[in-house]
């Protein structure tokens, strides 16, 4: 069935795509109820779906309540862009009809389906899979809503100075590895052998269950077993990029510098 699924809907022409220069990570991402102006959030939740990653399903509604509107967004979280092309794949087989056809005519996403009159749009963006759907007595258009959630995706967060502590403004050490060997970024505070905390020491109780948003130009990106890990594919200095959202609304930023070398 799956394999039927990719040459359905031309998955080798696609999978691996990525439209933006770096590489970006999204991880225990949730929607705050600010992506989509014009829309409250009526019911979210987030269920784990291991080993597969998170499903983020959510309700809008439109200010002001308009009768009969109502938008459903199912959001997924995947432990790499390709694990986020698979799913996409596997929910286009949800879909009682092959209704969704990829589209190329509009910025979205790294790869996006849509049918024929954008009542439905599915696209992918990193490790994250959108799909957004009329939910309401209305159908309506939602390519639009689902270009804006995908700016609020890839938009780098401007952390406020002052707000920020110190210790997350600073720079990382430099972390010394070979070419093409997972490294696993220590977000959890714990002492190292040689008596210093780790790489993002001094993490509070809110930042423990913070969302993150990591960019880089250079490194692939990827979650496993709930750990994010870099690869640094070449020899040479790469960076990473770390914006993490507290509970409360605030970005703070982290910058971590890895050296690559030769085993």
């Amino acid at each position: 069935m799956y394999d039927e699924l990719k040459r359905r809907y031309d998955y080798d022409s696609w999978h691996g795509t990525r439209s933006l220069p770096m590489n970006v990570l999204f991880w225990r991402y949730r929607l705050r109820g600010t992506e989509l102006p014009g829309w409250n959030v009526h019911t979210t939740r987030a269920v784990t779906l291991a080993p597969l990653g998170r499903f983020l399903p959510s309700v809008w509604q439109p200010h002001g309540g308009r009768r009969g509107n109502a938008l459903r967004v199912d959001g997924y979280e995947c432990g790499s862009r390709e694990a986020a092309h698979e799913r996409l794949v596997r929910v286009l087989g949800e879909f009682t009809a092959p209704i969704m056809q990829r589209r190329t005519d509009v910025a979205l996403g790294d790869v996006h389906f849509a049918d024929g009159n954008g009542d439905a749009v599915l696209f992918s963006r990193a490790n994250l899979v959108f799909l957004l759907i009329g939910a309401g007595h209305t159908r309506m258009p939602v390519i639009d809503l689902a270009q804006t959630l995908d700016q609020d995706l890839i938009a780098v967060p401007s952390p406020a100075a002052p707000a920020a502590p110190r210790a997350l403004r600073t720079t990382m050490e430099i972390v010394h590895l070979p070419v093409g060997r997972p490294y696993p970024i220590p977000f959890n505070e714990q002492p190292q052998p040689d008596g210093r905390a780790n790489a993002l020491a001094q993490v509070t109780r809110e930042q423990a269950v913070a969302q993150y948003k990591l960019f880089s130009q250079s490194c692939e990106l990827f979650i496993e077993q709930d750990k994010v890990h870099a690869v640094a594919g070449k020899v040479g200095r790469h960076s990473i990029e770390i914006f993490a959202l507290s509970p409360t609304g605030a970005w703070r930023r982290r910058d971590l510098a890895l050296e690559a070398t030769q085993e």
